[in-house]
């Protein structure tokens, strides 16, 4: 079982082998020693998050992140996103995955399935376009710092999505361990 703590309304994960830290109150000053943190699916709507979140409970995963999601605006140039988020992932005990569906009749069938729709919601594919831009160049520029990562949920089922996103949280968890 994976124990979390809440803190200004984040949910941040704490490791097993961190048993100190357990019994104690926790406070925001534990956030800076790099061995507390939080893990948010981040992508455009109905690409997956929630249905990803309710598959594993256990992982307490954050659905988006207000610092980060209000970056994947129209009025936001790629280079300010980029700097913007590298900033972001530098400054805080944050691991984010990008999910993206690249099947535009997917997004818009799963949208249409919603008592309502938003404005937002009309452009879930031109959005999804956003998080894929941003992780491209990011990757392409090395920036990425094991921080960000991306799963490609175009064509998989829930629980191919859920299993690949596992992987990476696992992967998260064992770079954890390892920063003793």
């Amino acid at each position: 079982m994976i124990d979390y703590i809440e803190i200004n309304k984040n949910v941040y994960v704490i490791p097993d082998d961190i048993e100190e830290l357990k019994n104690e109150n926790l406070n925001i000053l534990n956030l800076k020693d790099g061995k507390i943190f939080m893990i948010v699916l981040e992508g455009t709507d109905a690409v997956g998050k929630t249905s990803v979140i309710n598959s594993l409970p256990d992982y307490k995963l954050l659905d988006r992140d207000k610092n980060i999601y209000r970056l994947f605006d129209f009025n936001v140039s790629l280079v300010d996103r980029v700097n913007k988020l590298k900033k972001y992932l530098k400054s805080n005990r944050v691991y984010v995955i990008f999910l993206i569906n690249n099947d535009k009749d997917e997004l818009e069938r799963r949208i249409q399935l919603r008592e309502v729709v938003d404005e937002y919601d009309k452009y879930a594919y031109l959005y999804n376009l956003l998080y894929v831009e941003t992780y491209l160049y990011m990757k392409q520029k090395k920036l990425l710092g094991n921080r960000l990562f991306m799963v490609d949920c175009t064509g998989l089922s829930l629980e191919e999505e859920t299993c690949k996103v596992k992987e990476i949280i696992d992967n998260i968890l064992q770079l954890m361990k390892g920063r003793k």
